[in-house]
């Protein structure tokens, strides 16, 4: 079943044919969310608000990995919602509006 908030249901059933992380670092870059990765060698990319330094948790939107679980799109997508991103700019992020 869809998010209530989203308006484009549509969509949102797309959220699940992500399966790369670049897909999430670069809309990520383009809603000027800040993206790191650790130092030991780890393969995942953690996706951060702007403005909050590395160690404060309460920066941190997401982990991505490859390939991407069918669901961490969707909790992504609700947790930059949560943040105030507007539906629409976080679609066109994606490159799906």
């Amino acid at each position: 079943m869809a998010e209530d908030r989203i308006k484009r249901k549509e969509l949102w059933s797309g959220l699940r044919n992500i399966k790369k992380k670049k897909i999430w670092i670069d809309a990520a870059q383009k809603l000027g969310l800040s993206t790191t990765c650790p130092s030991g060698g780890s393969s995942h990319i953690a996706l951060r608000l702007p403005g909050f330094d590395r160690a404060d948790i309460k920066g941190h939107i997401a982990n991505v990995y490859d390939p991407i679980r069918k669901d961490v799109s969707e909790i992504i997508f609700k947790k930059l919602l949560d943040q105030g991103y507007e539906e629409d700019d976080i679609w066109k992020a994606l490159g799906m509006l």
